[in-house]
């Protein structure tokens, strides 16, 4: 649940994707080349280079375990390089042990932390070839 208006900014400012099945959203991410977050941790790998930030990456319950999500993350790592973009940034809630490893299988390393309110946030890049 994210505010209205942080959505509209994102349509303006960022790339949203939704895939659809049929007549349905059953996935969306959003990708920027800028840090969504002004406390960006100096640990990223290649932190001169261009990069590109992964938001909200969600997937229907209904669509999840088939593979849509690594699907995704295929297609994020390919738009990456379509931009010049040495490597994909995000973070994901910490305490979210599941998501954490399945991006681990994925080959994303987790580069620190970070805390925002009462939550911290595991951030995790990818260089590419």
């Amino acid at each position: 649940p994210y505010p209205l208006q942080r959505l509209r900014a994102d349509v303006s400012a960022r790339e949203v994707w939704a895939v659809w099945r049929g007549d349905a959203v059953v996935a969306t991410y959003t990708l920027g080349t800028t840090p969504p977050h002004p406390d960006d941790p100096p640990a990223w790998r290649l932190g001169d280079q261009p990069a590109l930030y992964l938001s909200r990456l969600a997937v229907h319950p209904a669509a999840q375990r088939g593979g849509l999500g690594a699907w995704c993350m295929e297609r994020v790592e390919d738009r990456a390089r379509e931009l010049g973009c040495a490597a994909v940034r995000f973070d994901v809630l910490a305490a979210n042990t599941r998501l954490c490893a399945f991006y681990e299988r994925l080959g994303y390393e987790r580069r620190g932390q970070r805390a925002r309110g009462p939550f911290t946030f595991a951030c995790y890049d990818k260089l590419l070839a």
